[in-house]
């Protein structure tokens, strides 16, 4: 704590210490002065007294005063001491009161007595008084050695620095030509101030903002410096008119347009403040046009506040006379005039001063007659050469006037030719820039053979390398869905027609679209071009099937999608994969007839040319054979010929155990096949899975089936398949105990097979759901979402009566895997649960077509219902 001052002052003359504890000290009145001075000094006064008695001879009338004065101080003093204690009695009783009186404050109002507070904030002129002298300033050596004032020095270049950030809000980055943008393309501070006077909300009390003050100062300010300058005009108005004074707002802005004839920019301001008063606007136009007739902006505002188009038109006509250059002036004219004779002639009258405008010319074009616009564009050429739009306009100008087919020969090298003298001109040709240009030209007009024909050019002008094509590729793929997205996806399955990604694209983006024609066009050309010797089909056969599958999606039409087929069959005889897309569609179509006769060319064909896959054959023709309840046959040509010819494909093994069991209901020969083929394929797991099928459904012997699984698994211990049928065999003979432990002993074998988790997912049947978020969560988590787990949470929910919570689950199952048929099943299910119409799922349903799932493969694999559409297959689920 710094030492107070006052203690090291000398005390006043006469001061005596103690006075406050009883002591006397010095009296400034006259009279006995040595009536209240203790014992102990009152001898060293009275000989002083004595020896100023003898120096000096005091006079009568001296000695008579004082005595007079002691008289009236005795008085004096006796009736103060009785007013100050009858004071100090009145302010103890008073004291008194107060304190009986505290005992009725209760806690809440002496908590809630009020801070003093500095009402004459003296105390915060002091804080912000120390606080300006705490300051600190950075300054060279050179000033503190000469004991420089710092704060006066600072205060000073303050004031110098406030007057210049005044003068630099008007004159920085101005320029002469362009009020809004200098040379350096910065925005004009002013224009920005402008700006934010414009976004003020007049709600706001504007008038007694300290910043409209001050602005409105530094405004005066900056008009009397710089009057020929328009911004401080206009800012001073705007200023004013936010503020509510119009008047003055008026009043100012006139003064600018005296002050500043030659900018149009003032003109423009008084008449949008006048701009409830048209005629005083038109007068207000008309006066800034004699002052600036070189302004654009004015003669726009003269033909906007005209109302009658012929007095527009009559503007407009001395608008032209004056700045014939002006290229909307022009259009304006066209626009107005009706007589279609009139406007060519104002065309050309304009082409004769804007020689470069791409608009007048095209313009032009579209009036005229193709003769004479042939002309045009010859001249137009000549104008604006080596310029993309001019062969665009010659390439409409043929789609509008001629036959496509007849156009396409005769200007089919217009685009060609075009892009090969702009790639001469610049060598970095940039394909995204030219297929956006099409799209533009899309956008703007229905010109389809001319982007056609833009599009096949920009790809055949030149060949494309490889990092190129992948980056153009991108590109395309990234567009949205638009006409020219198909035409550029077209052109590059030209180039790489085997690339997947490209075909489902192109279908997704003509689906979007609703231009399925487009789609089909593709294929044609890709795949039935002769000119290439069907060297796309000959490669991928199976985009001849894709064909025929989106015929056969789309357009709703088997016979076509047949036809299509025995197109694709004459080219390549020897694909087997069209032969049984042709076998699938007429299966599905229940034509008996038709698929006997079919598998009669088939195996003809097979034979003659050795075409692969001729086991699928076999597989197929039984199948077929048990369809029509042909069960012996089909045995016998298991026997005498499929195991013959193929011993080592299991599934004829499987087939023939499948009649005996399914067909015939003779489950000892269903077991001796069974067991062949366990023997002859022992890593197969379909066969033990089987044979312990016919034990315990069959037989009912339940400790056999049991005992084929044990063993199965002891020879397989991580086939989830085998883990899965014990785990069921055990649950529906309600050993949840088991169940429990050969979950749990299969998570250990295999802890992240989506397979187990859906089993123990349904084992929680029952449970609280707490524990079954717990589970789910520990699922989902170590299967990373797997579609098996995402559809059985699906399946508990729907369970549980939750049915719009199982529907974004099953969505979820979907999007991880659209052909597990069991999601769609259950979507159906829960979708009829919530009323809602299946429509939108048969359709998905058509477009995917699932082909795995247990519930699916029941019906699909069914000798009745073998040959079900995918719709019938959900339809006959939710019976």
């Amino acid at each position: 704590m710094t030492r107070p001052a006052f203690l090291d002052l000398s005390p006043p003359p006469g001061y005596v210490a103690g006075i406050g504890r009883g002591a006397t000290g010095f009296s400034t009145r006259g009279g006995n002065k040595n009536k209240a001075i203790p014992k102990r000094l009152q001898e060293a006064q009275a000989g002083a007294t004595s020896q100023q008695d003898t120096d000096k001879e005091q006079d009568k009338e001296d000695i008579e005063a004082e005595q007079v004065f002691a008289i009236i101080d005795s008085k004096r003093n006796g009736r103060n001491r009785v007013e100050s204690k009858s004071k100090e009695e009145t302010v103890i009783n008073q004291f008194t009161d107060l304190k009986r009186t505290l005992k009725q404050v209760t806690e809440d109002e002496w908590l809630n007595i009020p801070e003093a507070s500095d009402m004459t904030r003296r105390n915060k002129r002091n804080r912000l008084q120390e606080q300006l002298h705490r300051k600190t300033y950075a300054a060279p050596d050179t000033l503190l050695s000469k004991k420089v004032d710092l704060t006066t020095l600072t205060e000073e270049r303050e004031k110098v620095l406030s007057k210049q950030l005044d003068v630099n809000f008007f004159n920085k980055n101005i320029n002469n030509d362009n009020n809004d943008i200098n040379s350096n393309g910065i925005v004009n501070d002013t224009e920005k101030y402008l700006n934010q006077l414009e976004s003020i909300d007049n709600s706001t009390n504007v008038t007694q903002s300290e910043e409209i003050k001050k602005m409105r100062t530094i405004f005066q300010s900056y008009r009397k410096t710089m009057p020929k300058e328009p911004q401080g005009w206009i800012a001073s108005a705007r200023l004013e008119e936010k503020a509510n004074k119009f008047p003055v707002a008026k009043k100012i802005i006139n003064e600018g347009c005296q002050e500043c004839p030659r900018s149009d920019s003032v003109w423009l301001e008084n008449i949008r403040i006048h701009r409830n008063v048209i005629f005083k606007c038109k007068t207000l136009v008309a006066t800034g046009i004699k002052f600036v007739p070189s302004s654009q902006k004015l003669w726009e505002k003269a033909i906007e506040l005209e109302s009658e188009d012929i007095n527009k038109i009559r503007v407009i006509r001395k608008a032209l006379t004056e700045l014939p250059t002006v290229e909307i002036f022009w259009k304006l004219a066209v626009m107005y005039e009706k007589d279609k004779m009139e406007c060519i002639r104002i065309i050309k009258k304009a082409l004769e001063f804007l020689p470069q405008s791409l608009d007048l010319w095209k313009a032009l074009v579209n009036m005229q007659s193709y003769d004479d616009a042939k002309t045009s564009l010859e001249l137009m050429n000549t104008k604006l050469p080596n310029n993309l739009d001019v062969w665009i306009i010659q390439v409409q100008l043929e789609e509008n006037n001629n036959d496509k087919p007849s156009s396409s020969n005769k200007i089919g090298n217009i685009f060609i030719d075009g892009f090969k003298k702009l790639e001469e001109i610049d060598s970095t040709f940039d394909y995204s820039q030219y297929i956006t240009k099409a799209i533009d030209l899309e956008n703007e007009q229905d010109s389809s053979f001319t982007i056609e024909l833009f599009i096949s050019s920009l790809f055949e002008f030149t060949t494309i390398d490889g990092n190129q094509l992948i980056t153009l590729i991108r590109f395309i793929e990234n567009l949205n869905d638009c006409l020219t997205k198909v035409l550029c996806l077209r052109e590059l399955l030209i180039i790489k027609p085997t690339r997947y990604s490209l075909w489902k694209s192109l279908q997704s983006t003509c689906v979007n679209i609703s231009n399925i024609p487009e789609l089909y066009k593709t294929y044609d050309i890709i795949l039935f071009n002769e000119k290439t010797g069907y060297s796309a089909l000959k490669e991928t056969p199976t985009l001849a099937l894709l064909y025929a599958k989106d015929i056969w999606k789309y357009s709703s039409s088997p016979d076509k999608a047949i036809a299509l087929i025995d197109q694709a069959l004459s080219i390549i005889r020897t694909s087997s994969d069209v032969w049984f897309a042709k076998l699938k569609i007429l299966c599905q179509l229940k034509r008996v007839d038709e698929v006997r006769k079919l598998f009669g060319e088939m195996f003809e064909m097979f034979d003659k040319e050795n075409v692969k896959g001729k086991e699928r054959l076999y597989i197929k023709y039984v199948s077929f054979l048990r369809y029509e309840g042909k069960f012996e046959v089909a045995v016998d040509f298991i026997k005498s010929k499929c195991m013959l010819e193929y011993p080592t494909f299991y599934k004829f093994y499987l087939q023939i155990g499948q009649i005996y069991e399914n067909d015939f209901g003779r489950f000892k020969e269903s077991i001796f096949w069974y067991s062949k083929g366990e023997q002859t394929f022992p890593q197969n797991s379909n066969f033990p899975i089987s044979l312990s099928n016919v034990y315990i459904h069959g037989l009912k012997n339940i400790a056999k089936g049991r005992s084929i699984l044990e063993m199965a698994l002891a020879k397989s211990p991580q086939n989830e398949t085998l883990y899965q049928s014990l785990i069921q065999l055990e649950k529906s003979q309600q050993n949840m105990d088991q169940v429990n432990l050969l979950i749990e002993r299969a998570l250990k074998v295999l802890p992240q097979h989506p397979v187990i988790w859906s089993e123990k997912l349904k084992s929680l049947s029952g449970r609280k759901s707490s524990t079954k978020k717990v589970i789910f969560k520990d699922a989902l988590t170590k299967t990373k979402n797997n579609y098996l787990v995402l559809l059985q949470i699906a399946i508990s929910f729907y369970e549980d009566g939750q049915y719009k919570v199982a529907e974004k689950w099953l969505q979820r199952a979907i999007k991880g895997n659209p052909q597990y048929g069991d999601s769609w099943i259950w979507l159906a299910r829960t979708h009829q649960q919530l009323g809602i119409d299946l429509t939108d799922i048969y359709h998905k349903v058509n477009l995917y077509e699932p082909k795995y799932g247990s519930s699916w493969l029941q019906i699909t694999k069914a000798t009745a219902t073998q040959y079900s559409t995918p719709n019938e297959v959900v339809s006959s689920s939710l019976l």
